[in-house]
Parts: C-alpha cells; structure tokens; sequence
C-alpha cells in the first residue's frame, strides 16, 4: 500500500527555482489533465473512476498509487482550472490532485502531488541519491 497520504492544499502557481542558477522556471497547468493521487489505487479502482465518463485514465502506476487523469468533458467556455479540479475532487479515492504541466520548452512534465521532486547530477548513483534523501529528511 506505501505511505499513507495527506490532503494537501491546492496550489495555483507552478514554478521552482534552480538554486544553481537562481533562474525561475514557470510550468503551466494543462486545463484537461491532472495526476492525482490515491492512498489504495487498484485496476478496478481505475475503472471506477472512468466509469462516470467525465474523465479517462491515461497512465496508472499501482505501486506508486498515482495516475494521469485526463478530463473528458467539453473544455473550451468553461473554467478549465474548476472544472478539473471541481470533479476529480468530486471522486471520494482520489486524495490530492496537480494539473500536469507544460514547462517551457514546452514539454509536458508530470508531479506527484503530495510528494517532492528532486533533480539530482546525472553522475550521482540511484544509492547516493537514496542516502541524500534519507540524510535530510
């Protein structure tokens, strides 16, 4: 099952600082796609959640319980941002959701909502990394 999540706010700003550079990287929500997470996600849980057919699963990960989720209703003249948000959080195992984003070259990048995202030197092994983590926790 993994560690339990914990509702957590929403946010409306999606950006990060590179501390190496000091340079401000702004990602911009996609109005019709989120990645939300669940404390259980199973395959029949996937379906449950399509079966409405207001939005569809794109991509899952059971191990991680996160998927891709993207809105199957009508978009253009309505508030895309309320409207996503208004029906995921309408779907009782969904925990906490973030719109995927668009960064700016354009490329779609995906975050876990109640998880950091940590870049690390490509140099640096899958081991180091684990043992920085678990030094600044």
């Amino acid at each position: 099952m993994g560690v339990p999540r914990v509702k957590v706010e929403d946010r409306a700003d999606f950006f990060f600082t590179d501390k190496t550079t000091g340079i401000v990287r702004q990602f911009t929500p996609k109005p019709d796609e989120a990645v939300a997470s669940f404390d259980n996600l199973t395959p029949d849980g996937v379906n449950d959640i399509s079966a409405a057919g207001d939005v569809e699963a794109l991509a899952s990960d059971f191990d991680s319980n996160v998927a891709i989720l993207k809105l199957t209703a009508a978009v253009d003249d309505i508030e895309s941002d309320d409207l996503l948000t208004s029906v995921l959080h309408s779907k009782p195992s969904i925990v906490n959701v973030i719109p995927s984003v668009i960064d700016p070259d354009r490329l779609p990048r995906y975050f876990l909502p109640d998880r950091f995202t940590v870049q690390f030197v490509k140099t640096l092994s899958e081991l180091g990394a684990r043992r920085i983590i678990r030094q600044n926790r």
